[in-house]
């Protein structure tokens, strides 16, 4: 959707651009984006920058384009249709995306890596255990009554109660007791745990893990999937990689908790926090997915590299991609 004009008064849009200028950029079709066009493309899932870059604005309740898209996120996050465009600068909403920018401006398609991808964390822990914070504007969510939070460290439980929490202007740090801080791009939301008995002869840590957690965190395919990667086998490069990138987005889409996300744990698939997404990560979620819809996880198998490599041949498919075949 595209948000609406402000009733306030501004500078005219149309100045300001043409006194930029400004570099080029690639077109949604491939092609290059006409010279002097400005626009920046902010996550509504994690709040990362996917495309573009920021530029000033002063003339809308906020310094720059990022600045703006966060706000938009924000508001848009809370249910909220914020009137913010003016003359040729617009803020265009869609499923996955908050761009900024001149209405005539072309920007990259949506991708399979800016999908949102969901993940119950901390339910081994507790969220009494894990702390949270946020250095840009944190803000709690119910409904659409929107809360400011603290910048200072605070328990994960205290900010999210029963609600959702955003961080606008960069990624949540958490840690766990007095742990080293983790990012996490994206929002946390309570979701009440079904009702449920342990599986017969599992131990209590294995119980916890299979039933999984009340916090959902919410982030990008793309970041979701490099943190994965990141946490059980950051060293891996190359062909093992993307193949194991493409298992790790499918089983993401998969899932083995029924109707609720996967977890965080060996159980599901390691997830310590958001990474960037490599090289290897991007090619892999630009391949067809796997065409299977059961999971290719096992919790009882060889080391970490060698379930890598058994992954590898699982993803033998994208392996043979033309495109794979062309690094």
């Amino acid at each position: 959707m595209t948000i609406g004009i402000r009733g306030i008064a501004f500078l005219s849009w149309t100045a300001v651009a043409l006194g930029l200028g400004g570099s080029s950029a690639r077109a949604a079709d491939g092609g290059t984006a006409r010279s002097g066009e400005r626009f920046l493309v902010l996550s509504r899932h994690s709040g990362e920058v996917l495309a573009g870059e920021d530029f000033p604005i002063h003339a809308l309740g906020a310094s720059g384009a990022r600045a703006l898209a966060d706000l938009v996120r924000v508001d848009t996050a809370a249910g909220r249709s914020p009137p913010w465009s003016a003359a040729d600068l617009v803020a265009r909403v869609d499923e996955d995306r908050i761009v900024v920018g001149e209405v005539r401006a072309l920007v990259p398609p949506r991708g399979r890596a800016d999908s949102a991808a969901e993940v119950q964390v901390f339910g081994l822990v507790g969220a009494d255990r894990v702390s949270i914070r946020c250095e840009g504007r944190g803000v709690r969510l119910r409904g659409e009554q929107i809360e400011e939070l603290p910048s200072a460290w605070q328990t994960l439980r205290d900010a999210l109660g029963t609600g959702t929490i955003l961080c606008a202007g960069g990624p949540w740090e958490a840690r766990v007791a007095d742990g080293n801080p983790r990012p996490y791009a994206g929002t946390f939301s309570f979701r009440p745990l079904p009702e449920g008995r342990p599986d017969p002869g599992t131990t209590t840590r294995e119980a916890r893990a299979r039933r999984g957690s009340e916090v959902i965190f919410r982030t990008t395919l793309g970041s979701y999937v490099s943190g994965v990667l990141a946490a059980e086998d950051a060293g891996l490069i190359g062909e093992p990689a993307v193949a194991l990138a493409e298992v790790i987005a499918h089983d993401a889409r998969v899932g083995r908790h029924r109707d609720r996300p996967l977890c965080d744990t060996t159980h599901c698939q390691a997830f310590l926090g958001t990474a960037g997404p490599t090289a290897d990560t991007s090619l892999a979620l630009e391949l067809p997915e796997l065409p299977t819809e059961r999971s290719t996880h096992s919790t009882r198998g060889p080391s970490t590299r060698m379930r890598a490599l058994m992954r590898a041949v699982a993803s033998s498919r994208a392996l043979r991609s033309p495109r794979f075949r062309g690094r």
